[in-house]
């Protein structure tokens, strides 16, 4: 009988190999992050000896305004090399304003409904606000807009962007919209409307004065689901959930389903006892938030 050969087992160390594997976990881990493999770097012409590409150049050569900045953010010593695509003809490429049109239309969903405009699993089109097709008039497919912007999955750019991005030439149009409600704020606007029931107890009526102060507040990059600090659960706890438990001991019913049958809610809050959080709100001492969505001039 012939046994394995003892020295082919090889015994790792695993402290060692969680140190050499830590940065693939870490990227792993994370829904969004761009690689420069991800990119499209075909344009028209390139440039002339010597002369370093810059934004302009890239976009008025064909490549999508968020290849562009993936590239131009990385270090030129690993940048993949600019190849011309004879298909790309001056006519195929769009002008400024209709990259802008497509980045708004981005923008908007994600202030609106925290998320980009991408199809689904089974390939279906994101419903569009009537604003951006009847208003702003932008009725191609939400595939379009996304697909002028990057030749990647879009969803993988980091949306944070939109926190420093400051549009403070906002239409009227635009600024009235988001006034009716940005992202992270439906399950407050009972705080804001309804009254609180006289049967409350006391610690209740702390909680819901609490949120009611939060839900009266310009709306804040604190609340908002793309920006919200990771930590915020650690502090509040799944927020809807506990919104939506608090909203069944602070409010009527008749008054909740009125607010459902104006589509202020999506539905009627369901009662779930894992998520206890807000009874502790109370205690808390409402700072007025102060990193406004929308700042004045």
């Amino acid at each position: 009988m012939n046994l394995p050969d003892i020295k082919s087992i090889v015994h790792i160390d695993p402290a060692a190999v969680g140190r050499l594997l830590n940065a693939y976990v870490s990227s792993g881990s994370k829904r969004t992050g761009v690689s420069l493999d991800d990119i499209k770097t075909s344009i028209m012409t390139l440039p002339k000896d010597d002369d370093k590409p810059d934004a302009t150049f890239l976009l008025m050569n064909g490549m999508r305004l968020f290849d562009v900045i993936v590239y131009l953010s990385a270090d030129e010593k690993i940048r993949p090399p600019l190849k011309v695509d004879k298909e790309i003809v001056e006519a195929s490429i769009p002008p400024l304003s209709k990259i802008a049109e497509s980045l708004f239309f981005v923008y908007f969903f994600l202030i609106t409904q925290a998320k980009y405009p991408v199809t689904d699993a089974e390939g279906n089109q994101p419903k569009v606000p009537k604003f951006l097709t009847s208003i702003m008039n932008l009725k191609a497919p939400a595939s379009h807009y996304c697909g002028a912007l990057a030749s990647f999955n879009i969803v993988r750019f980091d949306p944070r962007w939109i926190k420093t991005v400051e549009f403070l030439d906002l239409g009227v149009e635009t600024m009235n919209r988001f006034g009716l409600g940005v992202a992270g704020y439906r399950m407050f606007a009972p705080f804001k409307l309804l009254p609180f029931k006289d049967t409350i107890a006391d610690d209740i009526k702390k909680s819901a004065h609490f949120v009611r102060g939060i839900a009266t507040s310009k709306p804040d990059w604190a609340i908002h689901p793309i920006t919200r600090d990771p930590q915020f659960l650690n502090v509040y706890g799944n927020f809807n959930k506990n919104l939506a438990n608090l909203m069944l001991e602070t409010f009527s019913e008749g008054d909740l389903k009125k607010l459902v049958e104006t589509k202020t809610l999506f539905a009627a809050p369901q009662s779930d006892p894992n998520f206890m959080n807000y009874k502790t709100w109370g205690a808390l001492q409402f700072v007025p938030l102060n990193d406004p969505i929308f700042r004045e001039k």
